[in-house]
């Protein structure tokens, strides 16, 4: 039987719940909705998926980058001299930094989000460090955990899906991992024990504006997107999943009366 289509506003937006009524033969569109107080005012509003909120922001930030690097940046990679940059190349130049770092660390966010959401909650983790056994359980998971661990180690086993680290984009999107993590927590590269550490910070921005120029840095950044939509592949009707294409299937959820649902709600 051919599903009936329900009309999604906008991307952002969480994904309603399909109830059908087998008993009626019906399909219900159940919509959560909330309250948030504003001054004097009560504001009812259908609220976002928060990884699309993340995932949003970093496609348009990613799109400025690209075409920032496109026109000004790349066309400077053949040019076997110095280039002393006008002020307004310049000005270019930081728009690219600012809005690429936006980009990893937006998308990097709503990927973590994506993975906390949709790892079961009564799953129970468990493995080995230095020869001890551990348990760890979904709350745990999310504090505990690292992303990488998580995705390669977890969303398997938890929801039966292909192993995520032999895939093509995974060596890609560890470095884009790291790269989030150099940017946030200022971890940039190993140094020497004898390393000049006046002079630490004054390289370490250089040597972060240096891989984020790379023109290499925008396939890492795909190779996230290329994560979210494998993960969509294998998990499509995952309820808190951000929507991703104009047209989605949606989970239906079956119940013998629709009354029943709402006393269990």
């Amino acid at each position: 039987m051919e599903g009936k289509k329900h009309q999604l506003f906008d991307k952002r937006q969480s994904k309603p719940r399909i109830i059908n009524d087998i008993g009626e033969g019906m399909d219900y569109t159940i919509v959560q909705t909330k309250d948030i107080r504003y001054g004097k005012s009560t504001i009812h509003y259908w609220p976002p998926n928060i990884s699309s909120i993340f995932l949003n922001s970093s496609k348009k930030h990613f799109e400025i980058a690209c075409n920032i690097h496109k026109i000004e940046i790349k066309p400077l990679e053949s040019q076997s001299k110095t280039i002393e940059l006008s002020i307004d190349q310049t000005c270019q130049l930081y728009d690219y930094i600012e809005n690429m770092q936006i980009a990893i660390i937006m998308l990097s966010t709503a990927i973590e989000c994506i993975i906390n959401s949709i790892i079961p909650s009564n799953y129970i983790y468990k493995t080995k460090y230095k020869y001890e056994k551990k348990e760890y359980g979904y709350l745990d998971i999310q504090r505990y955990i690292s992303l990488i661990e998580k995705i390669k180690c977890i969303i398997p086993d938890a929801l039966k899906v292909s192993e995520v680290h032999k895939q093509k984009f995974w060596s890609k999107f560890k470095r884009l991992i790291v790269l989030r993590n150099n940017l946030i927590h200022m971890k940039s590269k190993e140094t020497s024990s004898n390393y000049d550490q006046r002079n630490y910070f004054e390289d370490l921005d250089n040597h972060i504006i240096q891989t984020l120029v790379d023109g290499e840095t925008i396939s890492l950044v795909n190779s996230g997107f290329d994560l979210i939509k494998f993960l969509q592949k294998e998990i499509p009707q995952k309820h808190d999943f951000p929507i991703l294409y104009e047209t989605e299937n949606l989970e239906i959820e079956r119940v013998d009366d629709i009354r029943n649902y709402f006393k269990h709600v």
